[in-house]
């Protein structure tokens, strides 16, 4: 007779299986697209864009719209702006 795995050996084994999903909007978008609002972000905190993160938050998901890409909300973009990773 096989012992019975464990809840956690079950539950890792499932996890292990499950196809991973992405963590966000830009982890979402193609290569070219994350390469084209990194180097906006990058401009934006050196200060060579000259516009609030809620106007560029704006005018970012507009842009991506025309460009077809999917993207958060303004909230979200603000806050993707802002981070230094």
């Amino acid at each position: 007779m096989t012992a019975r795995q464990s809840l956690v050996d079950r539950v890792a084994e499932r996890i292990a299986a499950t196809p991973s999903r992405p963590r966000n909007f830009f982890d979402k978008l193609p290569p070219e697209a994350q390469a084209e609002l990194l180097e906006v972000r990058r401009r934006f905190q050196a200060g060579e864009l000259q516009a609030s993160a809620s106007s560029l938050a704006d005018l970012l998901i507009e842009e991506a719209a025309t460009s077809g890409w999917e993207v958060c909300g303004p909230q979200g973009m603000r806050v993707w702006l802002s981070r230094r990773d």
